[in-house]
């Protein structure tokens, strides 16, 4: 493989290889089953719930970037399977709270264990020193990455005609 020798060159080889990465984590559409029961769109649910504690609907939305209708049928899947309750808050009896059940946690947990795992071994491949290196790395691509989308957010805000402003995940600004 030649070494590219331009930035353009770099980009496109770059994006290459993370979308060949990308698809090796996450090889499945987010709405088809992923482990066990779940789908990948309610293991994030899992995961904000587990980080946060209870949460309100607009909460989670906000944490996920979902829209209502999205957040909805996730939620009310979640239920059906006993990994999430919904209650009334104790202050304010019309708002509604998302909590994680045992089950949910348990789920969550397990979930988290088998991709660490995973990860555990393939990152036996590289010494120490690469390994503390490529998390250093994958930081700071992270946060690159959610100061480019900031960016292009405010731009896309200030511009005539430019439509919605998709909003950033607070999950993607936080290290998960």
């Amino acid at each position: 493989m030649p070494v590219p020798t331009n930035e353009r060159e770099i980009a496109r080889e770059f994006f290459w290889t993370k979308m060949r990465l990308l698809r090796l984590y996450q090889f499945r559409d987010r709405d088809s089953l992923f482990y066990r029961d779940v789908s990948v769109t309610q293991s994030y649910v899992l995961a904000a719930l587990v980080r946060s504690g209870d949460l309100t609907s607009q909460q989670l939305c906000a944490i996920l970037s979902f829209e209502k209708s999205t957040a909805t049928r996730v939620v009310d899947g979640l239920v059906r399977l006993g990994y999430v309750q919904r209650h009334r808050h104790s202050d304010d009896a019309r708002c509604v709270l998302l909590h994680i059940t045992d089950a949910g946690k348990r789920l969550h947990d397990e979930l988290a264990e088998n991709f660490i795992d995973y990860d555990e071994k393939l990152l036996r491949r590289f010494s120490i020193r690469t390994r503390r290196e490529m998390i250093k790395m994958l930081h700071a691509l992270a946060e690159g990455a959610v100061r480019q989308m900031e960016e292009q957010a405010a731009l896309a805000g200030s511009a005539p005609h430019s439509g919605a402003r998709r909003k950033i995940p607070r999950l993607a600004r936080e290290n998960v």
